[in-house]
């Protein structure tokens, strides 16, 4: 009876799936997991958005490597970067100091067109894939693309995804969503922009509003990250979600002392989240990429506060 009890229950998880998402008249066949997001599920990734830019000496970057190493950061996640000999090194200098990298070879332009909001379009896409696949072993995870999800239906972004995966094979996929997939449900017009199976890997999200009366939003985070998390995972159990958290708007963080935590407010925040056991990786942003982020000169206090979060140190 268990056999058949089990039988029924996926099942109808199949059917329902098979009817949500009929409308667009595309087959979703399953992808198997990556070898590489196989091996560290149930770690997990904690780090940095934009923490290390491939710029300076080698020496340079990897005094940063070590910066991020004694913060406990497992992970950064990055932008694109000149593909080459110098790529090659960085990626092994990051790995040696026990950091992955997630990182992007596309832009939005690239899939539609100039100003990224024109019609959707693979051939610019697929050229870079093509000629960045020759150093797909240095992808940790790839970062296909930066505010789609905007204007992306779920069709689209399925080709996206397989696109990716043709030149990418063995790489995690990520798709960043913002805070857009709750607002995509209710999304008005004929075309179905709801997160749907076969997206992505890792679904990359934000939670929470910068500040609630004047204290960072904890419970209402919580309550967001909770009712994101349930969308994600009841079409697509195996993705991974990761939660990215700016400090403030970028126009505060490049202008505004004061728009830097408090450090009980990261510790506080950041323990919640990790601990809530609704995400597989957390990150904020950034570090030197604005002037007043974690990467401060002034923020010992804060980089301290963001290290004793660190999963290992729960």
């Amino acid at each position: 009876m268990k056999a058949i009890s089990a039988f029924l229950s996926i099942y109808m998880i199949m059917l329902v799936t098979a009817i949500l998402y009929s409308s667009n008249e595309l087959k979703i066949e399953p992808l198997s997991m990556s070898k590489a997001l196989g091996a560290e599920r149930g770690n997990i990734k904690f780090g940095l958005y934009s923490a290390i830019p491939m710029k300076g000496s080698r020496e340079e970057q990897i005094a940063r490597m070590k910066e991020l190493q004694a913060m406990a950061v497992n992970t950064v996640i990055e932008g694109r970067y000149n593909l080459g000999e110098r790529f090659t090194q960085f990626v092994r200098d990051l790995h040696a100091h026990g950091i992955k990298l997630a990182a992007r070879v596309t832009k939005s332009k690239d899939w539609y067109g100039p100003g990224g909001k024109g019609n959707f379009e693979l051939s610019q896409a697929e050229k870079k894939l093509r000629e960045a696949s020759t150093f797909a072993e240095f992808f940790d995870y790839l970062y296909l693309a930066h505010e789609v999800h905007e204007f992306a239906t779920h069709e689209e972004r399925v080709r996206m995804y397989r696109l990716a995966k043709q030149y990418f094979p063995e790489t995690p996929i990520i798709m960043y969503y913002g805070a857009s997939i709750d607002r995509m449900e209710q999304k008005p017009g004929k075309l179905n922009h709801r997160y749907g199976p076969g997206e992505c890997d890792i679904a990359l999200i934000s939670v929470g509003k910068a500040r609630i009366d004047g204290k960072i939003d904890i419970e209402d985070a919580l309550k967001r990250l909770g009712q994101l998390r349930d969308i994600i995972k009841q079409r697509s159990p195996t993705v991974e979600v990761w939660v990215v958290r700016s400090f403030a708007r970028d126009d505060a963080m490049r202008s505004e002392k004061t728009s830097m935590w408090f450090p009980e407010e990261i510790r506080s925040y950041g323990r919640a989240l990790i601990q809530s056991g609704k995400l597989d990786g957390f990150f904020f942003r950034g570090y030197g990429r604005f002037t007043y982020d974690l990467g401060y000169p002034e923020w010992e206090e804060q980089r301290r506060a963001f290290g004793s979060i660190a999963p290992m140190k729960k």
